[in-house]
């Protein structure tokens, strides 16, 4: 890696580091050190985990990197050229180095974010594949999959040498999979059946201590008990 990549992934890093610092806090980040052992066609630069405070804001004109966002709790508003979206739990979004957004914490309380930084000469291609618009937001089918899955990427850091970096540079070509089987938001909104099996699963989490089998669930949520097991 010459003097010049190395500069702009420091940049990159005290950027997100020293913005994340002013408006969260119990932040837990992950940056490769270098990239002799990244494929060149998609490469891994950084993740991490951001709990940010009720007056987070943040805009973002330039960044020499690609980089997905998922929102895990909250509600952020994001602005750009391409609308207003209002980000809850299980928001998604990718952004380009040409990308210029707004992102605000519009809730009540924090909001808990993570992302992932990424690089190389097929990064833009591997947004398109997985169907995201710059700065226009999915919602993810499996969010606890996925925050498990940028947990685990995160992890990464703990391995030794170039271990850790390698085993992301796989990550991020399996984050795009997952992504491209999500669906646009406006799509989700407008699905009865996605907006009742959201319902069900808030119904079960908060009462599945007292809950006693399939059946009273289905009745509860207004469903059949196939359609619950399906």
């Amino acid at each position: 890696m010459n003097q010049s990549e190395n500069r702009t992934r420091y940049l990159a890093q005290n950027d997100i580091t020293h913005t994340f610092n002013l408006l969260s806090k119990h932040n837990d980040l992950f940056f490769v050190d270098n990239a002799k052992n990244a494929d060149p066609k998609l490469k891994f630069i950084g993740a991490g985990r951001i709990n940010s405070l009720r007056n987070y804001t943040i805009v973002r004109r330039k960044f020499p990197y690609c980089a997905i966002e998922f929102v895990s709790s909250g509600k952020l508003l994001l602005e750009s050229k391409n609308g207003r979206f209002e980000l809850g739990p299980d928001s998604i979004f990718a952004y380009t180095p040409d990308s210029n957004f707004r992102l605000v914490n519009i809730g009540n309380d924090e909001s808990l974010k993570y992302f992932a930084v990424f690089g190389g000469s097929e990064a833009l291609d591997m947004i398109r594949k997985s169907n995201l618009i710059p700065c226009v937001p999915k919602n993810v089918l499996r969010p606890n999959f996925m925050l498990n899955f940028f947990e685990l990427l995160i992890d990464c850091k703990y391995f030794k040498g170039d271990t850790g970096a390698r085993i992301a540079d796989r990550f991020v070509n399996a984050l795009f999979e997952i992504i491209g089987s999500s669906e646009p938001v406006d799509k989700v909104v407008s699905s009865a059946g996605f907006i009742k099996l959201r319902k069900c699963k808030e119904f079960i989490n908060k009462n599945f201590k007292v809950l006693s089998s399939a059946s009273e669930i289905a009745r509860k949520c207004g469903i059949s008990q196939p359609h619950l097991n399906k």
